[in-house]
């Protein structure tokens, strides 16, 4: 058991050295992964960093001008609201990755 703890232990150290050594590979797939994902979008890679500006101005003006809606504990709603946002579209996007993972693969893991 001491063996696999330091193993892992290691692993967790080493993550940060290689992600330095390859951030030129994880640069190009990440560029790569955003010219795929919106290439059949109008606006394109712009689309990226619109679409959630857009969310959030619309979710606030629905909870804060619409529904009158105070501020939780004394902050400003909309720091709650782009929290709560990151989480939910974080997670929804990985569950929609995953999905797809199965679909393609025929396994049932996810990682």
């Amino acid at each position: 058991m001491e063996k696999k703890t330091t193993s892992r232990f290691r692993q967790f150290i080493n993550l940060p050295i290689e992600l330095v050594q390859n951030r030129t590979l994880i640069g190009n797939l990440a560029k790569n992964d955003f010219k795929t994902r919106f290439a059949g979008s109008y606006l394109g890679v712009i689309w990226a960093f619109v679409q959630p500006i857009v969310t959030v101005v619309v979710y606030w003006f629905v909870f804060t001008v619409g529904l009158r809606q105070g501020r939780p504990s004394g902050h400003p709603f909309v720091l709650w609201l782009m929290a709560g946002l990151v989480l939910f579209f974080g997670g929804v996007e990985r569950w929609n990755k995953c999905i797809d993972r199965v679909q393609l693969s025929g396994k049932e893991s996810c990682i």
